[in-house]
């Protein structure tokens, strides 16, 4: 399973007190494996739609059940309390990867081409 999640702060100040929060994550929930966490950097167009997140965050999990258990952990938890208040925007996808995530999964009859 893969987690995805972007956000936005209300205040470009708090910016790097969420990151930190959510940095200190890896550290304190077992399960957790290839894990990115960062702000948003260049200018590509489009980039988040019309909402421009500044930061996002994905980690990947052995099942389904292990990131219910990363979502319910106290420690994750915990740091959500604090820091949901500074959040102006945010969005989550949860996803399955297949076997051999590595290699590009494209769904059927996907051109790639924006509409």
């Amino acid at each position: 399973m893969r987690h995805l999640f972007l956000w936005s702060v209300k205040d470009k100040q708090q910016g790097a007190s969420v990151l930190a929060q959510l940095a200190s994550l890896p550290e304190q929930i077992p399960g957790l494996k290839n894990w990115a966490i960062g702000e948003h950097i260049g200018d590509t167009p489009h980039a988040s739609g019309d909402l421009r997140f500044d930061y996002a965050l994905t980690c990947d999990f052995e099942d389904f059940d292990e990131l219910q258990s990363y979502q319910n952990h106290p420690a994750h938890q915990a740091v959500v309390d604090r820091i949901m208040p500074l959040y102006a925007d945010w969005a989550v996808a949860d996803l399955e990867l297949s076997p051999n995530h590595e290699k590009v999964a494209v769904p059927a009859g996907w051109s790639g081409k924006h509409s």
